[in-house]
């Protein structure tokens, strides 16, 4: 890989007038097999040690210390272990998982250390089940709580086959974006209901349930479906209706929230996913709802294919690009289906409806 990268400014057939291409591959050829290098040497020169006193890791330009007694516990997650020392302004030491012995070092730390996200688990636990806001004793706040965890289950399962349903196969079309609408509505109203023991923001270690995945994850499929299938005759009016849309949805997940969002011991994290929330169903459902229940005949305008193109990435768009027709004076972008890219070519004369909105935002299909 190293000698690919010195060999990037010689490939091709480069000439007089393209001395910056060669020398921008050059520094690029060079910074990239510089990278790999040091991946090289990092990985060969890099161990960890358990020692009496101290943890240690070593590389090739750095080498860490953190003394046994300073250390407050350690966490895992897929990739890493991670010793974490007492003082925060300290470095933490991170072990791979593809350190040699890494099962015996995960175990010889848990015979010696606390695993601190269980213990912020049974505190969060602890702390909830004191929360008077929660119930009249300990056993009641536990019962609202496993409520609470199945509500979020079910809402949250509902909310990935919707998601999937708007993704791979939106039909029937309104029911699909009619049902992408509905369940962050839903959320909202599983939050008034249970008032407190369900959250908006998943938190590691929470005994609180999340319902994050109803709230966000419907609101993706339909931004996708407003990608794909909705071209604008402009962003401007879209842009005021979503920030209504928003600001009344913020108000509602507000209200359905406002038993505890707004107390001191309630992190921030809460408030910044309510924003979040309302401002990506803001335009998604906006877009969506704008086109999908738009039931007038509109306009039809003929007009001639100048050229074809598609893009291809996790989707594949179709798009011909026609000559000015109706509110546009210049060529504009229509996206189409594979099928009826493939049976249009350049010359062809096709056919845009125009059409008024249901929320007054203009938008164009191909007929």
């Amino acid at each position: 890989m190293i000698v690919v990268f010195l060999a990037l400014p010689f490939l091709g057939n480069a000439t007089d007038s393209d001395h910056w291409s060669v020398v921008f591959m050059s520094v690029l050829g060079v910074g990239m097999a510089g990278v790999f290098l040091y991946g090289l040497f990092e990985t060969a020169k890099w161990h960890f040690t358990i020692g009496p006193e101290s943890f240690e890791t070593v590389g090739l330009f750095k080498t860490k210390t953190l003394a046994r007694e300073e250390v407050a516990g350690y966490r895992v997650n897929e990739h890493y272990i991670f010793i974490v020392p007492q003082d925060t302004k300290a470095s933490t030491i991170k072990v791979g998982y593809t350190t040699e012995r890494y099962a015996d070092i995960q175990e010889w730390l848990a015979d010696h250390y606390p695993n601190l996200d269980e213990v912020e688990a049974v505190e969060a636990a602890e702390e909830a089940l004191i929360d008077e806001e929660l119930g009249r004793n300990p056993d009641e706040r536990s019962e609202r709580l496993v409520h609470a965890s199945t509500t979020a289950k079910y809402l949250n399962i509902v909310a990935w086959a919707v998601t999937a349903w708007l993704f791979f196969y939106p039909q029937p079309y309104q029911l699909a974006i009619g049902a992408g609408l509905l369940l962050p509505l839903l959320g909202a109203v599983g939050l008034k209901l249970h008032r407190g023991a369900l959250r908006i923001n998943e938190e590691k270690n929470s005994p609180y349930p999340s319902v994050s995945i109803t709230l966000f994850m419907p609101c993706m499929g339909l931004l996708i479906r407003s990608v794909l299938d909705v071209d604008l005759v402009s962003y401007t009016p879209m842009w005021i209706v979503a920030g209504q849309t928003a600001s009344v949805t913020a108000v509602v997940l507000a209200f359905c929230t406002h038993e505890w969002l707004f107390q001191s011991k309630v992190k921030f994290t809460e408030g910044a996913a309510l924003i979040a929330a309302a401002a990506v169903y803001g335009y998604s459902a906006s877009a969506t709802f704008n086109a999908a229940f738009d039931d007038t005949q509109g306009q039809v305008f003929s007009t001639e294919v100048l050229s074809k193109s598609m893009s291809s990435g996790k989707t594949t768009t179709y798009h011909l690009t026609v000559a000015p027709w109706g509110p546009f004076t210049t060529e504009t972008d229509v996206q189409v289906g594979s099928n009826y890219y493939q049976a249009t070519r350049s010359g062809d004369k096709v056919r845009v409806r125009l059409q008024p909105g249901r929320l007054g935002v203009p938008w164009f299909e191909a007929d």
